[in-house]
């Protein structure tokens, strides 16, 4: 209701928002003290600044950790709360892998946020560290110099626990950020004092006691003649310069081109006349060799009284163009520190951090005013495998060119951001008056992305050829906070799941999904222990002359989950890689494969068909996997030559000669070797030669889109024709219809696979096959798709 109290909520924003502005005006000035710190006084400085950023924030503890030699933790820098211990003493030459979990964060100079220490796993190494010192919560910032960690800033609570505000995070960012450039620069300055010292040796004694402070010590009489000076007043005496005949006399901004003597005789006049001192008078002149100095001037009257001593005026005379020098240098140091902290390295872009910001002042511009905005994330598509085939640099180059491209696209650079490695984001901040409005244009952009992204690229003799998945959502412009960011992203993997090279929008279902998601990835980890996991068998089918006959299955793993029932592998596949889990999976599947192998020889009087097991690319690539493989096959009792590993070209990519020596022994073995999804890979035909492979089998995505394009046509008859050269099987994926048969048979295919022949089933199911003896079975089968 208007004009109606503020709620509950809205007093706790505004409260949160008064303590945010509070902190980070605090968090200036002490950060201002540092910097304007001595170098002698850097370290006391920098704990006194993190005891007062730990009292206004109500931490514990809070300290600097430095990377020593690359390989060690340093406590260098600490501040406890009066009634808790102190642990600097504890915590030297700490392993640097122990905050390996924290590394990923780091590297994208994020920080880490652990709000209960109590709730991490055993197994993360920082676990017992945390523990050891009763941490409850924490937040560990990074300090990152030239692409490294050189250390971080660490925010403890010990009594409670805490949530730190993501305010109170950027802040805490930009103070580790300074805190690193004034350890850096107090490094720096140590070297560089140090290596003066080695090289003025002996004189540096006597030179000292002249110089002191490097100031020019002159002494005047009451002539106003100079009666004494130190070498560095001779140094800069002998320097300044008079105009020569036909010279300008004065340059703009500086004092009269005069004779040293006529310089400082004006001063000491002024002095003598005044009797009063002159402080830091500054003066820009120019030396004989014509460069331009800042000096800085004070002068005294000398009381008289000795009559032994002439002197009546002292003056000092220091040059300042250094000091303003190192000045310039912090500035440009602090806007450097700036580039790091909110823009991507390599290409130029806002990083994510930027980007968040972009969109909250988004919120704040608009808020009031309403209307829509759009956001769109562009997911590079098999980045991994474009760096894997041409290198990390080649992979670096694509990147570049395709910012650059899609800064052709925007109309202003704010408007783009580089997230993760392969991700771009695109905002049309609008604001449009709609969401229809918004969604037009969104999708007219997002189709002029695909289409430049599409373009090959030519880089260093070797064109590379890309595409992109792109996710958009819609939102209220007044709504722009990081879950927005979240929700693009989600999309984008939407679209990378549907195929890559399209577009696919976010919505509510969809964030049902990406939570349901979050959960399924939640239960992996325990699907094994629980026994939740069961293999389906696909036939594998060989077609002549009208007849079929069942020549072996593939083993397709499925997921039996307690609440959401049975569930595909595309499901929970992609989690499995990225954590590793894939390996012990793999492993299982090849043990049940074995021991059914072995219920259904037990069942016949020839065991006459080969089992196909597919290889992650992860375990084909680990140490000991041949040896594994042989040792449990031997334990199965099964004869190797009934069972066929399918690989994707990823698994030979990476070390081909590793993969090689690993095929060989496995083909030793009497194992079958077959390269999956042949034809989607880039660079198939590298590898045919030289490893026993026994076997190809056509993508489905060509026999699927055979009627398509007449190009999916000209690829399978490739393949086959290739096959036939090298004497190699060639088996036909994803047939699902009676036309695609009758194609594919028309070429030369005889070995086939999919939804037209049967189902994935089963193994109880098997048994029906056998009963008639591995002939014909199944007829013309349902024409829909194929979900592995």
């Amino acid at each position: 209701m208007k004009g109606g109290p503020p709620t509950a909520t809205e007093t706790a924003r505004q409260g949160a928002d008064g303590r945010l502005t509070r902190f980070q005006g605090f968090v200036v000035n002490v950060l201002h003290d540092i910097l304007r710190a001595p170098g002698v006084d850097t370290d006391a400085r920098i704990e006194d600044a993190l005891g007062q950023i730990g009292l206004f924030l109500g931490c514990d503890r809070t300290y600097v950790f430095r990377v020593r030699d690359k390989a060690l933790l340093d406590n260098t820098h600490e501040w406890a709360a009066p009634d808790i211990e102190p642990m600097r003493d504890h915590l030297q030459g700490l392993p640097l892998d122990m905050i390996d979990p924290w590394m990923p964060e780091f590297l994208q100079r994020r920080a880490v946020r652990i709000d209960s220490v109590a709730d991490l796993d055993d197994s993360r190494p920082e676990k017992e560290t945390l523990v050891m010192q009763e941490i409850q919560s924490l937040l560990v910032v990074p300090m990152m110099h030239d692409g490294a960690l050189v250390g971080f800033v660490g925010f403890d609570r010990v009594r409670r626990q805490k949530k730190f505000l993501q305010g109170e995070v950027y802040l805490l960012q930009s103070a580790a950020d300074v805190i690193m450039f004034v350890l850096l620069r107090r490094d720096t300055e140590a070297q560089a004092r140090a290596s003066d010292q080695a090289l003025r040796g002996e004189r540096v004694f006597l030179r000292s006691i002249l110089e002191t402070a490097g100031s020019a010590i002159i002494a005047f009489d009451e002539g106003q003649d100079i009666v004494f000076s130190n070498q560095q007043a001779r140094k800069i005496l002998a320097q300044l310069h008079r105009p020569g005949e036909g010279e300008r006399g004065e340059q703009p901004g500086d004092r009269p081109g005069s004779a040293a003597q006529d310089y400082l005789g004006l001063i000491a006049q002024q002095v003598q006349e005044s009797g009063r001192a002159i402080r830091d008078v500054q003066h820009v002149v120019h030396y004989a060799d014509g460069s331009r100095h800042i000096l800085s001037v004070n002068a005294a009257p000398v009381p008289a009284g000795d009559p032994s001593n002439p002197a009546r005026i002292v003056c000092s005379i220091t040059d300042l163009t250094r000091e303003v020098a190192i000045q310039n240098a912090l500035q440009s140091a602090l806007s450097d520190a700036h580039q790091l902290a909110f823009f991507d390295t390599l290409t130029g872009l806002p990083n994510r951090r930027l980007v968040i910001e972009h969109l909250r002042r988004l919120a704040e511009e608009h808020g009031l005013a309403g209307g829509h905005a759009a956001l769109l994330t562009i997911d590079i598509d098999r980045m991994r495998g474009i760096n894997e085939l041409h290198g990390v640099q080649q992979g670096d180059r694509v990147l570049i060119e395709i910012a650059r491209r899609l800064g052709e696209i925007a109309a202003n650079a704010n408007q783009l951001g580089r997230i993760a490695g392969s991700e771009f984001t695109f905002l049309l901040p609008g604001p449009f008056e709609n969401a229809a409005q918004a969604t037009a244009v969104a999708d007219h952009f997002a189709e002029e992305i695909l289409e430049a992204v599409r373009t090959p690229i030519d880089s260093c003799d070797t064109t590379v050829s890309a595409t992109a998945s792109i996710g958009i959502v819609v939102f209220p412009a007044a709504e722009g906070t990081e879950s927005v960011l979240d929700h693009a992203g989600a999309a984008a993997r939407t679209a990378k799941l549907e195929g890559g090279d399209g577009i696919a929008w976010f919505h509510a279902e969809l964030h049902h999904r990406v939570v349901a998601q979050a959960q399924l990835d939640a239960d992996l980890p325990g699907a094994l222990a629980r026994d939740e996991f069961l293999l389906f068998y696909e036939p594998q089918i060989r077609w002549l002359g009208g007849t079929r006959r069942i020549i072996g299955y593939e083993a397709l793993i499925r997921w039996m989950h307690p609440q959401r029932g049975l569930l595909s592998p595309i499901e929970f596949i992609g989690h499995a890689e990225q954590t590793g889990m894939i390996s012990e999976i793999d492993d299982w599947v090849l043990r049940e494969t074995l021991r059914q192998a072995k219920i259904w020889n037990d069942l016949r009087s020839s065991a006459d068909f080969v089992l196909s097991i597919n290889v992650s690319p992860r375990r084909f690539a680990e140490e000991g996997f041949a040896e594994h493989v042989e040792r449990t096959v031997r334990q199965s009792g099964v004869n190797p030559h009934q069972l066929r590993f399918e690989l994707t070209e990823r698994s030979l990519i990476k070390d081909a000669e590793q993969a090689r020596e690993v095929m060989q022994r496995l083909s030793s073995m009497g194992i079958g070797l077959a390269l999956d999804d042949f034809g989607t890979g880039f660079s198939s035909l590298r590898y045919l030669h030289d490893l026993p492979v026994t076997m190809l089998k056509i993508d489905r995505s060509f026999v699927r889109n055979l009627w398509e394009s007449e190009r999916n046509g000209t690829i399978i008859n490739s393949i086959l024709s290739l096959g036939r050269d090298l004497r190699l099987d060639v088996m036909a994926e994803g047939v699902e219809t009676r036309a695609q048969l009758d194609w594919l048979a028309a070429q030369g295919c005889s070995l086939f696979q999919g939804y037209y022949f049967a189902r994935p089933r089963a193994a109880a199911e098997i048994a029906i096959d056998f009963a008639t003896h591995m002939q014909e079975i199944g007829g013309d089968g349902p024409d829909e798709p194929r979900r592995g």
